[in-house]
């Protein structure tokens, strides 16, 4: 416990909220609090991680020092249905909550919120990143016995970031003057993930909530080393959180080349894969 302070944050988990000003990852953090004993709801935040993860081997998350809410939690728990998703509800939830009238959130799937605007005079801050999710479990699926990790990343303070990603990144300082502090921030978070970890309703909420839908869109399917690009429109969120996309003819037999074939309606399940950010 020395390593660690505790923060004044409520918490409906009824859980330990610690900060440590830096590690390589809160996921990493999370796993030795676990091996430690720490009990479910336990939830660690930095300032600083050295090694961030990201969804993908090659990826990384990188933020600089005391500018966005870096966190996870523990969840010793049977993973329930659409996890990741429902982590990124209670993100977006939380969001909305801090950000001005004129703009709100969407769900990119599988693991990133979006801000959003329907306004033209805010096209340049609509549609960019400003937060991302990895979970991942320890356990066989449905044990009683598993334990669940949910790593967030929201860019809070950020008022500029590099070239290479400014065009589809921002923050809740980009969007609201007066943005609020991490502990406000983890302390909503903590709200609507307790809600949204058992709402049945959750499969409903996130397809209102999901980027692109009813529209076209190009999805690149499978792992980065070996996509498939399929392109169709996206219908909605199915039962067991995988995205489910209508096909163009052309698309539906390349996606039954690699194996992947349309339910009885014509539909697409996809559980791997992602919609690719316009360069």
């Amino acid at each position: 416990m020395s390593d660690y302070c505790t923060l004044a944050v409520a918490n409906p988990f009824q859980s330990p909220v610690l900060y440590v000003p830096e590690t390589t990852s809160t996921m990493i953090t999370a796993r030795k609090l676990a091996e430690e004993g720490y009990p479910s709801g336990t939830i660690i935040r930095t300032d600083r991680q050295t090694a961030g993860k990201g969804r993908m081997p090659l990826r990384s998350w990188e933020s600089p020092v005391r500018e966005s809410l870096l966190c996870t939690i523990i969840l010793r728990m049977p993973m329930p249905t659409g996890f990741t998703l429902r982590v990124g509800l209670a993100v977006a939830q939380t969001i909305d909550t801090f950000l001005p009238s004129a703009f709100t959130t969407k769900i990119k799937w599988p693991n990133d919120i979006l801000s959003w605007s329907f306004n033209p005079k805010h096209a340049d801050q609509s549609g960019k990143k400003i937060a991302g999710i990895l979970c991942e479990a320890e356990g066989s699926f449905g044990s009683p016995h598993s334990i669940l990790y949910a790593g967030v990343g929201i860019n809070l303070f950020q008022t500029r970031f590099p070239s290479t990603i400014s065009h589809k990144a921002t923050s809740i300082a980009l969007l609201n003057q007066t943005p609020p502090s991490c502990d406000a921030v983890m302390e909503r978070y903590l709200h609507f993930l307790h809600e949204s970890l058992d709402v049945a309703s959750w499969q409903e909420s996130i397809s209102e909530k999901l980027v692109y839908r009813g529209e076209t869109i190009l999805f690149q399917a499978g792992d980065p080393e070996h996509k498939t690009d399929i392109e169709g429109i996206i219908e909605g969120i199915g039962p067991s959180g995988e995205l489910i996309v209508s096909p163009t003819e052309q698309s539906k037999s390349k996606a039954e080349e690699v194996g992947i074939r349309c339910d009885d309606t014509g539909l697409l399940h996809l559980w791997s894969g992602e919609i690719p950010y316009p360069e």
